[in-house]
């Protein structure tokens, strides 16, 4: 374990939020949530070191994710759900560039884009997913970003994606810097991360799902991730509230498990949707939405000169 400093304005002043053990495994870990006095964002620490991370990633977290696509893919109502996802995160309407997607997974998502014109590039740091879209005939850095990005030339990309990655980050910042390099001029970095300053996060607390202890080491509000894009050489373009009904089903299975007492930290132990309550949970996710209460929000930014 480590015990870190802000990553936006480098202050090692911070107060305690809150601790929660850990939420992948039900181990019971404890971390703490801590909020830089200086800045306000909002961080876990001390942390797993980068050796000890690896132990929350195991070979079937990627696995999981690909199984709940597929679940979208032959689910008549969760179809409807994969359709507003890749409406959401296409990229804007213009001639089709270049884009590099940051934790492409096994590239379902690159693959959509290049069926559009797009030229598709990505970065896996999970082995086997980066040599299945390998596989695909898709462009593939197998790494972490944080040793791929500098290695690319500067001003190659038109846009690039992070989703529900940038809070996964050891340095978020400086990944927002890299991103800035290679982007050429006026390109476009699109991002998504949970909202840290929703109405759900106070609701649920610890239990609030988004906040994925450990593997989540930070936690944005609108103020944090705007000031960190802003310091970063971006101009923001409005903020897209994301209705997440998972969220809310997640957090509630999350909480149940654990006032039962029970040792299965992870809402259930996968990433399995209930589409049935997930059409329950999606009124008032949207609701919430509308309000800017989401838990996540969706970031385009452009590089400014």
């Amino acid at each position: 374990m480590e015990t870190v400093s802000c990553n936006l304005c480098g202050s090692s002043s911070s107060t305690l939020l809150f601790t929660s053990s850990d939420q992948v495994f039900g181990r019971g870990e404890e971390f703490g949530i801590v909020k830089c006095d200086a800045c306000d964002l909002v961080y876990l620490s001390p942390r797993p070191t980068a050796d000890e991370m690896g132990a929350y990633y195991p070979p079937e977290y990627q696995e999981e994710i690909r199984k709940l696509i597929d679940r979208m893919r032959s689910n008549a109502l969760l179809q409807k759900g994969l359709a507003m996802l890749r409406k959401r995160r296409s990229p804007p309407d213009s001639p089709p560039g270049r884009v590099l997607d940051i934790g492409c997974s096994f590239g379902d998502y690159l693959l959509y884009l290049q069926a559009r014109g797009w030229t598709v590039e990505g970065i896996e740091k999970d082995p086997d997913a980066a040599r299945h879209a390998k596989d695909s005939g898709l462009a593939v850095y197998a790494g972490d970003a944080a040793d791929v990005l500098p290695t690319l030339p500067a001003e190659r990309f038109d846009i690039v994606t992070l989703w529900q990655v940038l809070e996964h980050m050891v340095d978020p910042l400086g990944c927002l810097q890299e991103v800035h390099r290679i982007l050429r001029p006026g390109g476009m970095v699109m991002l998504e991360v949970p909202n840290f300053a929703c109405l759900a996060a106070r609701w649920f607390g610890p239990s609030w799902f988004p906040l994925e202890i450990p593997r989540h080491l930070f936690h944005f509000t609108p103020e944090t991730l705007t000031k960190m894009l802003a310091r970063t050489g971006y101009s923001l373009l409005p903020i897209e509230w994301i209705p997440s009904p998972e969220a809310l089903v997640w957090s509630l299975r999350l909480l149940r498990n654990r006032r039962r007492g029970s040792s299965d930290g992870r809402a259930g132990g996968s990433l399995s949707l209930n589409p049935f309550m997930a059409t329950l949970a999606f009124p008032v996710s949207w609701a919430l939405s509308r309000m800017g209460q989401a838990d996540h929000m969706g970031i385009r930014a452009r590089k400014n000169p």
